[in-house]
């Protein structure tokens, strides 16, 4: 997952697994420079 940011490029890596760890995808999110929040409202708009 690449997110282009205007000061910054982050890439991330996201295991592939059936199941992440709550942290796991926590600590994804905090370094896509996203909150939870914005994520589930991301997710939950699918």
């Amino acid at each position: 997952m690449k997110k282009n940011l205007p000061h910054r490029k982050v890439t991330l890596i996201i295991p592939i697994h059936d199941e992440l760890d709550r942290g796991t995808l926590l600590g994804i999110i905090e370094q896509a420079g996203m909150t939870k929040e914005e994520f589930l409202s991301l997710f939950h708009n699918q």
